[in-house]
């Protein structure tokens, strides 16, 4: 079957492109919204400093997301710290120090995991979303 002199072939994929990467965006908000939510529930409180400061950020240019924080004693939350630290990475000794007040022995604090829950718990619906629009 020859082609008429009337067909022309245009090729959109800039166009294409941009909808699939803002889509993708979208996705990656929603999911990194939904991951920050559930942290936010799951974050134990003493002042809410750690509550408040869990937020997201995206890359645009690589598709990509993070969730999490930025305050400094987040990490000895999440995993825990001294004998309690998980995987054994903690100080292994009870540590012991005087203050005004006397002598205080510490074994640590116990994980309060938060942020890797709630990226356990979104994980799949976030793939599922993108296997909705991309399959």
């Amino acid at each position: 079957m020859a082609l008429g002199k009337n067909f022309r072939l245009i090729w959109n994929g800039a166009m294409v492109n941009e909808t699939v990467k803002r889509v993708a965006i979208e996705i990656i908000n929603k999911g990194l919204f939904m991951i920050e939510r559930d942290a936010k529930i799951l974050c134990p409180v003493d002042r809410g400093d750690l509550r408040a400061k869990i937020t997201e950020e995206i890359d645009k240019d690589k598709l990509e997301g993070r969730a999490g924080t930025n305050v400094e004693y987040a990490p000895y939350v999440e995993f825990g710290t001294g004998i309690h630290a998980e995987e054994g990475k903690g100080r292994q000794t009870p540590w012991v120090y005087k203050t005004k007040r006397g002598w205080f022995f510490t074994h640590g604090n116990v994980p309060q995991p938060y942020l890797r829950p709630a990226y356990e718990k979104n994980i799949k619906e976030i793939i599922a979303m993108f296997e909705a629009v991309f399959k």
